[in-house]
């Protein structure tokens, strides 16, 4: 049995850094949207166990790999493990913002979801993706929602916006990880930091 899905790109409309928590997670106010951009994933259920993954793009295909830790949390919340073979195509460029890892294992969710006969809600597979990263709750959902906490809390939110976006990155790339360090470093680890957003 053999299932593909698309990993949709997302950009953020609105983004706003309210505080730190004491586990080292950023609390944001965020509006995300998903975008036409997209990998592909096709999983091929296969006999016995092994998680494969197949990419040409360089990546790891290990569980430095967010589309392998994916599968690793899937099978850990439904008891009932079984092979997958995947090949993902990249297309969304990495450390530009767009949320590409986090699409391929909102992607590896729901297809993995699929093959199993869809045993997990929507909303449960957005608390099985929250683990994997924050991202990773929208990205399975999609569309536009205001987005709180660490990015999991998710309102949808009506958008009339039709645009067409110019998505570009000239191959510099930040990575999420140096971006907030640098906030960190900016804002003394937001000790003590307080906006009319904070968490109360």
């Amino acid at each position: 049995m053999r299932v593909t899905e698309q990993a949709r790109a997302k950009i953020n409309l609105y983004l706003d850094v309210v505080g730190k928590r004491a586990d080292g997670y950023h609390e944001m106010v965020t509006v995300m949207r998903s975008v036409s951009l997209f990998d592909t994933l096709t999983v091929t259920k296969i006999d016995g166990e092994d998680i494969r993954l197949h990419t040409d793009c360089g990546l790891p295909t290990n569980e430095d790999n967010l589309v392998v830790r994916a599968a690793k949390q899937y099978f850990l919340a439904s008891g009932n493990p079984f092979g997958a073979e995947t090949v993902l195509e990249k297309r969304i460029p990495m450390q530009a913002g767009l949320g590409g890892g986090s699409a391929d294992a909102a992607a590896m969710l729901r297809a993995l979801n699929r093959l199993d006969g869809d045993r997990f809600s929507l909303s449960e597979l957005c608390r099985i993706g929250a683990k994997i990263g924050a991202d990773v709750p929208f990205c399975i959902v999609g569309g536009t929602a205001l987005c709180r906490g660490i990015g999991e809390l998710l309102t949808p939110a009506p958008c009339a916006l039709e645009a067409s976006l110019v998505i570009a990155i000239a191959g510099e790339g930040v990575s999420t990880p140096q971006a907030f360090s640098a906030l960190d470093r900016s804002y003394d680890d937001f000790k003590g930091f307080k906006t009319d957003r904070s968490p109360q």
